[in-house]
């Protein structure tokens, strides 16, 4: 028997017998009720060390499997080591998948259809800084990459959407207008698909720095991934690709490849290889435009859910602690006490979660894909302009709960959290009969409540729905053939008024009162509630379009 082999019989075996040791002393009580032989310390300290043992035992037999199947599978061309010490793999060695390298097994190296390539099992250690380790072990495939710029390919994973909330999702690909329908579906499945950014991306790198991809290195990553080279990835989805402009790493789901499928893999790794070479880079200014309100509704779900769960645990759980000590709590059987304790507190949480996840997309402006800007926008503008022959489209979409709502989103909030709070204690004491006036308990009219209460919760209502009108409101504003045409959309409704060629006069921005001014028969002021840039800007297009002289502002 080979010494490794020794070594994981001994070290499992001694692993087993304090698991089980652990195990016999927390469940003893339930080993005495099952009698013998389950109550026997030596029963579960032998079960524990043969079951520890074999697992380890079969971990050493299925490594040594791999190693004569991986020397078997290797292609012609490559030289098989079963060792590799991180300094041999030469300018690969500095990628950023090794750091916490603690070795290296089933190296190849050679050439592979032409392309000098490098397979090694590596294996790297994370310490969580109070003594405990943990080991991962993934196949690399390292190429050339002196041609391409420094960038990390990853999975859409767990973080995506938080790191795209926060601004931090690296580069995002757009749909220009024009993009041929194949294209279209391919940048759409590429955004769904992956993530890549200018350097590594981690969770802590991102997190330290604050940001995950320079300016410099997103103009060098916009060349490069061009729309054919994001169609063809998105047909070829699971991989990391990790580029520093010298090595290319491959890792596929973070796991090791099995060796009958390492032809397959290679061929498929030299493909993309092959393709991110050959595909011709973006002329200056034809790079594909950032997307904007990427995931914005399942983010805004996620958000919504956390934030009802939270409201609905606090509020039930002090609506039922004050409903509790108005009714009494000496007088109430102990079941009703703990289900109020503990019953309200959680039903809460859950009615909130879930009304939450369904509220939640309705503060957020709908994801609309993001196009080239028009010279002159606003930076900060979501508006989304088509020209075509003869005609001008202009999509403004809804600001969402923040930004159309401003300093008068945290009147809302903290309104309705203080009438929220106030009519938790006073409805409780009403019900009763018995509302305190200066600290004396007083009899009050069924009819005397809600009377008292109805301009506060008509106020916090009328100030929710203001504050929801005021995020979803969307407008779209054509200009064919030289009419004017406006069409807003609200939460009561959409209205649509339009101005027949040579009916406006003028079109400009407002002065003091925000808004787009159109001098017409009557003049009218229109979306007061844009930006005054958004708005300057809008106005000139407008203006342009329907041959307006400036001076006539």
């Amino acid at each position: 028997m080979g010494s490794e082999r020794v070594q994981a019989l001994v070290g499992g075996a001694f692993v087993g017998l304090l698991i089980a040791a652990s195990l016999r002393w927390f469940f003893g009580d339930v080993a005495v009720w099952l009698g013998p032989p389950f109550d026997s310390w030596l029963v579960w300290l032998a079960a524990g060390a043969v079951v520890a043992a074999g697992l380890a035992l079969y971990s050493v037999f299925e490594e040594e499997r791999r190693t004569r199947d991986f020397q078997r599978a290797a292609p012609p061309g490559l030289t098989y080591a079963a060792r590799v010490e991180r300094d041999a793999l030469g300018v690969h060695a500095e990628q950023p998948l090794f750091a916490g390298w603690a070795g290296g097994a089933n190296h190849l190296t050679g050439s592979f259809d032409g392309e000098p390539v490098v397979v090694v099992d590596y294996t790297t250690e994370t310490s969580d800084g109070e003594g405990r380790c943990t080991r991962h072990t993934a196949t690399a495939i390292l190429l050339d990459g002196t041609d391409l710029p420094a960038f990390h390919l990853a999975p859409a994973g767990g973080l995506t959407l938080f790191f795209d909330w926060v601004g931090l999702g690296g580069v995002t690909f757009a749909v220009p207008d024009g993009t041929p329908p194949v294209d279209v579906a391919g940048i759409e499945s590429f955004n769904e698909r992956y993530r890549v950014h200018g350097g590594p991306a981690a969770a802590a790198v991102v997190l330290a720095t604050g940001e995950a991809t320079r300016p410099e290195q997103e103009v060098a990553i916009r060349r490069r991934f061009t729309a054919e080279v994001l169609r063809y990835l998105a047909g070829h989805p699971g991989w990391s690709i990790a580029s520093d402009g010298r090595s290319l790493a491959f890792c596929r789901d973070g796991r090791t490849i099995a060796p009958a499928r390492l032809g397959e893999v290679l061929r498929e790794v030299v493909e993309i290889v092959r393709t991110l070479r050959a595909a011709p880079p973006a002329e200056p200014g034809r790079e594909l435009p950032p997307a904007s309100g990427r995931r914005s509704a399942p983010l805004a779900r996620i958000v919504g859910g956390f934030v009802g769960v939270f409201a609905g645990f606090l509020l039930a759980g002090v609506g039922g602690m004050v409903l509790l000590s108005q009714l009494g709590v000496g007088r109430l059987p102990e079941l009703v006490l703990v289900t109020f304790f503990f019953g309200l507190p959680i039903l809460g949480a859950i009615l909130g979660g879930f009304l939450g996840v369904q509220v939640g997309p309705w503060f957020v402006p709908r994801p609309a894909p993001a196009k080239a800007r028009p010279l002159g926008q606003p930076t900060g503008s979501d508006a989304v302009a088509r020209k075509h022959v003869g005609s001008l489209v202009v999509e403004l979409p809804p600001r969402g709960l923040l930004r159309g709502n401003g300093f008068f989103l945290a009147f809302v909030v903290v309104w309705t959290v203080l009438v929220g709070f106030f009519v938790a204690i006073f409805v409780p004491e009403l019900v009763a009969g018995q509302v305190r006036v200066q600290g004396v308990p007083e009899w009050v009219a069924p009819w005397a409540g809600p009377l008292f209460l109805l301009p506060f919760v008509a106020v916090g209502i009328g100030s929710i729905v203001g504050a929801v009108y005021n995020a979803r409101r969307s407008a779209t504003v054509a200009v064919h053939g030289g009419s004017l045409t406006l069409r807003e959309t609200t939460l009561f409704g959409t209205t649509e008024t339009r101005w027949p060629a040579g009916g406006v006069r003028a079109v400009h921005a407002g002065g003091l009162v925000p808004g787009m001014v159109i001098a017409a028969d009557p003049p009218v002021r229109v979306l007061t509630y844009r930006s005054r840039d958004e708005v300057t800007w809008l106005a000139g297009l407008v203006r342009k379009e329907l041959g307006l002289d400036a001076s006539m502002d």
